[in-house]
C-alpha cells in the first residue's frame, strides 16, 4: 500500500492502493487494528470462470457471491468520501474465490475509525 496525499475532498484520509493476484480466497488488505478499511474504488478481472466475492474478515461477506466469465470482471468507483463498501472495524478485506482461475486488480481505500 501506498499513500498519496489528500483524498480529494481536502478531509486529511490518506487514499491508499492494493494491487492483488489471488488464485484462491485471500487477504487483500491487511487489517488495522481501531480501524474500518472504506474502498471507493475497485478495479477486478478474472482469468477463467469463477465466482468472487469481498468480504469483511474471515468470516463476514460484504456482499454475495458473483459468478464471472473467462476474462470478466468491472470496475467501480466513487468520488470520496463516499465509499463502495468497508470493513468491520479492525478486520481485513478479503477477496472469496471459488473455482479455479485467478482474480487480479486493484483496490483504492482509506481506513478510518467511523
Amino acid at each position: 500500500t501506498s499513500p498519496t496525499g489528500a483524498l480529494m475532498d481536502d478531509s486529511p484520509r490518506i487514499p491508499r492502493h492494493a494491487a492483488f493476484s489471488l488464485s484462491a480466497t485471500g487477504t487483500v488488505v491487511g487489517a488495522v487494528a481501531g480501524k474500518r478499511i472504506k474502498v471507493y474504488a475497485v478495479k477486478l478481472v478474472c482469468s477463467a470462470a469463477i465466482n468472487v466475492n469481498w468480504r469483511s474478515g474471515a468470516s463476514s461477506n460484504i456482499e454475495g457471491a458473483q459468478p464471472y466469465v473467462a476474462n470478466g470482471g468491472y470496475i467501480e468507483i466513487l468520488t470520496p468520501p463516499a465509499f463502495l463498501f468497508a470493513t468491520t472495524q479492525g478486520q481485513s478485506l478479503d477477496l472469496v474465490i471459488s473455482g479455479t482461475g485467478t482474480a487480479g486488480g486493484r483496490v483504492s481505500y482509506w481506513d478510518d475509525d467511523l
